[in-house]
């Protein structure tokens, strides 16, 4: 009994045994730049369970340079001509105050909270196939999701 009582306390001293900040700093290397999601500061309306790990898209293209805060590191372009769409596997809508300018983003469950839409083709983007609760995932400092293009 004494040396598993030991054994425990010896791995907990160790940090072995799980605690909030390894936690914290594994979830930190696995979204990267893409920065992680506070599930503390999401809507009351959202599934805080149903909450993604990072904040953007593993394809995004609003990412910024470290050396210069605000500037694109990949061009945006814009979508004309259609809502909604599939490109690289994932799910985009138009956005926006005026959405026939070309602004989109990448669409997520969850009132966009949740895991990213994935697809094969446009098909599975809109209507009947699309969530009820998809809206746009990226969430930028001005907590306007949906960037220039």
């Amino acid at each position: 009994m004494k040396a598993t009582i030991f054994a425990f306390v010896a791995l907990e001293g160790a940090g072995v045994l799980s605690s909030p900040a390894g936690v914290l700093s594994a979830t930190e290397a696995e979204c990267g730049a893409l920065g992680v999601m506070d599930r503390s500061q999401v809507p009351s309306s959202v599934d805080a369970d149903a909450v993604r790990k990072c904040i953007h898209h593993p394809l995004s293209h609003s990412l910024t340079s470290r050396n210069t805060p605000g500037e694109s590191l990949t061009k945006r372009y814009c979508r004309h001509g259609y809502w909604s769409g599939c490109n690289n596997g994932y799910c985009w809508i138009r956005c926006g105050e005026q959405p026939e300018d070309g602004r989109w983003c990448w669409a997520a469950t969850n009132r966009g909270y949740g895991m990213w839409l994935t697809c094969a083709e446009d098909g599975h983007c809109t209507g009947d196939n699309a969530p009820p609760d998809q809206a746009c995932g990226s969430i930028s400092k001005g907590g306007d999701p949906c960037h220039s293009c």
